[in-house]
């Protein structure tokens, strides 16, 4: 599976656009969305990288894992997008 940053740039930005995101949260979720697609990592590891970006692991255990839940919905959301779902085997495409 071949992406180009430039082509997952266009859709992260679409999904988050008028989500009231700072940069660096953007930013945060652009790198976990790369992690999945061009790096090929599960979808765990890209979620618990998002939330150390976001410094979740301040939060107490019931936010941390409802940050979590909301972070693997969205990333779901724009491998959708893109075509692709994650499984535990990795990235499949879907049609």
């Amino acid at each position: 599976m071949e992406f180009s940053e430039e082509k997952i740039y266009k859709i992260v930005s679409d999904y988050y656009k008028n989500k009231g995101l700072t940069k660096q949260e953007f930013s945060n979720r652009l790198r976990a969305i790369n992690m999945l697609v061009i790096k090929e990592l599960p979808m765990s590891e890209a979620i618990y990288w998002l939330s150390k970006y976001e410094n979740d692991y301040f939060e107490d255990a019931e936010t941390r894992n409802k940050l979590k839940a909301r972070h693997r919905a969205q990333l779901n959301a724009i491998l959708k997008k893109l075509g692709l779902k994650s499984t535990k085997e990795g990235l499949i495409m879907i049609v």
